[in-house]
């Protein structure tokens, strides 16, 4: 087992799964009860039953609660920097602060892996592809604040223009990293109020029971792009070696990220696309298969061009033309 907990945080479509067996499956303990492939036919690697499931840090703390899991257990948190769909309160993934705070309240020195998306726009959108093509599932149950399902809509004008506006609302993105900064505050914060109850109230509150000791010194952000390159595995090796968690034989795994690579082919190739025709303006009926693609394109193409008023109405071929003539 790995001699302290390792909490990994990210949102659905970030590769959570995939980093997540590739440490199960290359420490030394964990191996024995981790499969070789974790890989489904539709690129996704939740073939590897991760226990507990990933899930938001509400849940995980029931789970932590009822389970009594060992010490040594990873656990998968599912956060979100859109913390809500359509700015209501119907948010299945709690903020990304807050799950962060709860980790602090329960680990001295937590070890987190924090997965994001650099900021970048191109990647926030290769994770909503990841998502649709991997776990469409989890966008047909997330209706509107009005019950909306666009992948139900005969009206498929209607649905990729409320895609074009609303798809950051619909799939999970994270842009944030985790950093010693934001754990010297909260500590501070915290601390101040433990001390000021145990001062007030001494007779019944002991502040040692609830100090927040962490410093932040096993804090690691990895953008999605870093998970793509083909030195992934050195640069994973290279964060468990720093906070010395388990005993870990990578070999046992590089074989398997020539193929994670290639699996995610398909999804990179859709996403170099939607920025290939918005540089070139020549229409690619690729981006045309389904409402999200075209959507994207959309949004892609908003992000450099003044597009023309009449836009809902048009094609995405008559868009790219439309733009073309001016």
């Amino acid at each position: 087992m790995l001699n302290r907990n390792l909490w990994m945080i990210w949102p659905t479509g970030y590769y959570g799964s995939y980093i997540h067996w590739l440490i199960s499956r290359a420490e030394q303990d964990l191996s024995k009860n981790t499969i070789d492939n974790p890989f489904f036919n539709n690129g996704s690697a939740h073939a590897h039953i991760k226990n507990p499931p990933h899930q938001t840090i509400e849940f995980q703390i029931q789970a932590m609660l009822r389970n009594r899991y060992p010490t040594g257990t990873i656990y998968p948190i599912g956060i979100r920097s859109n913390v809500s769909y359509n700015s209501d309160n119907h948010n299945w993934m709690k903020s990304f602060e807050n799950t962060f705070f709860w980790i602090m309240r329960i680990e001295n020195e937590p070890v987190i892996i924090n997965l994001y998306n650099g900021g970048n726009d191109y990647h926030t959108k290769l994770a909503a592809i990841n998502v649709y093509h991997k776990e469409h599932w989890i966008i047909e149950t997330v209706p509107d604040s009005n019950g909306y399902y666009p992948f139900k809509d005969n009206d498929k004008l209607f649905a990729r223009n409320y895609l074009v506006e609303n798809w950051k609302h619909i799939y999970p993105w994270h842009n944030e990293q985790l950093s010693t900064n934001t754990v010297d505050l909260y500590r501070e914060a915290m601390n101040k109020s433990l001390q000021l109850r145990h001062e007030k109230e001494g007779w019944e509150y002991n502040k040692e029971d609830n100090w927040i000791h962490a410093s932040g010194k096993y804090l690691y952000n990895i953008e999605i792009a870093t998970v793509l390159q083909p030195n992934f595995i050195d640069i994973l090796a290279d964060i468990m070696s720093h906070c010395a968690i388990g005993n870990f034989d990578w070999d046992a795994v590089r074989h398997i990220h020539d193929e994670f690579i290639n699996k995610q082919h398909p999804f990179v190739s859709i996403a170099n696309n939607l920025y290939t025709q918005c540089k070139n303006l020549v229409y690619n009926p690729i981006l045309d298969n389904n409402i999200l693609y075209a959507a994207l394109a959309i949004d892609t193409l908003k992000e450099e061009y003044e597009l023309p008023e009449s836009w809902h109405l048009l094609t995405l071929k008559e868009i790219i033309e439309s733009l073309n003539d001016k």
